[in-house]
């Protein structure tokens, strides 16, 4: 499949600003992202290596609530939970071959377009691929952009969205929680055409899957930080852990745990 993680979807109910600020008092740099004017929401982003965390919320809730984009549907249900880290995106050069593989595989999905302005005016499209299933715990999703990396990334890297210092970092895990590790653990492996998920000897045993080129780490609740996040959100993604990590300590913003 040739995948990688594209970006971290970060479910917030206020203006995605506020996030900004909140990066920045962290020693972090995040920038406004657009507004998607046909989903109505818009977004802050703050990139990192090869991927980026996406703060996304809501605009203009009539217009969203409308929205039969899946991901906009999962922002809404999402954050009557509470805000967290809601979703999972992987990045393909070939999305329409991806589709045919899924289907192949007898996995239903549907592609949407998707377009925004940048706040320098500069029109980003892509498109993404949903697959259905995954139950409370959504697959992730998928995207190609119009631009190819290297173009993209340069460009990010000249507009001093992408800034040195934090070009270095690049995600190593995502920590999930879930009711049925097992279960959950050989679907994603499947639909991302991952490692067989390999036991860890740690803390709750976690099943580990290899794909799109970090570490996913699926486990069930094991202690009492996490009987508490899983109390909250149920089934969720709660931690993204770096390399080198951002910070010593742990980051807590909106919900979720970067390190």
């Amino acid at each position: 499949m040739n995948l990688k993680l594209d970006h971290i979807v970060h479910f917030i109910d206020r203006h995605p600003a506020e996030a900004i600020d909140k990066l920045n008092q962290e020693g972090l740099k995040g920038y406004m992202g657009g507004r998607h004017p046909l989903w109505g929401t818009y977004n802050s982003v703050i990139y990192f290596n090869s991927s980026y965390i996406e703060f996304l919320a809501v605009e203009e809730a009539e217009i969203a609530a409308s929205s039969d984009n899946p991901l906009i549907q999962q922002l809404i249900k999402g954050v009557k939970r509470g805000e967290r880290i809601g979703q999972l995106c992987f990045r393909t050069e070939h999305i329409g071959k991806l589709q045919e593989q899924m289907a192949s595989n007898g996995i239903k999905t549907v592609i949407h377009k998707g377009r925004r302005t940048r706040k320098d005016g500069k029109l980003i499209k892509w498109k993404m691929l949903f697959a259905e299933g995954g139950g409370r715990l959504p697959y992730p999703f998928f995207i190609e952009w119009e631009q190819k990396d290297e173009e993209r990334f340069n460009d990010l890297r000249n507009t001093g969205i992408l800034l040195p210092s934090q070009e270095s970092h690049a995600v190593k895990t995502i920590k999930m929680l879930t009711e049925n590790k097992s279960e959950t653990a050989e679907s994603w492996a499947k639909l991302l055409g991952g490692t067989s998920p390999v036991k860890q000897k740690t803390p709750g045993e976690s099943l580990i899957v290899q794909a799109g080129g970090c570490r996913i780490d699926f486990s069930e609740p094991y202690s009492e930080e996490t009987e508490n996040i899983f109390s909250e959100y149920g089934e969720t993604i709660w931690q993204v852990t770096y390399s080198p990590s951002l910070k010593e300590n742990r980051i807590h913003i909106y919900g979720g745990i970067y390190q």
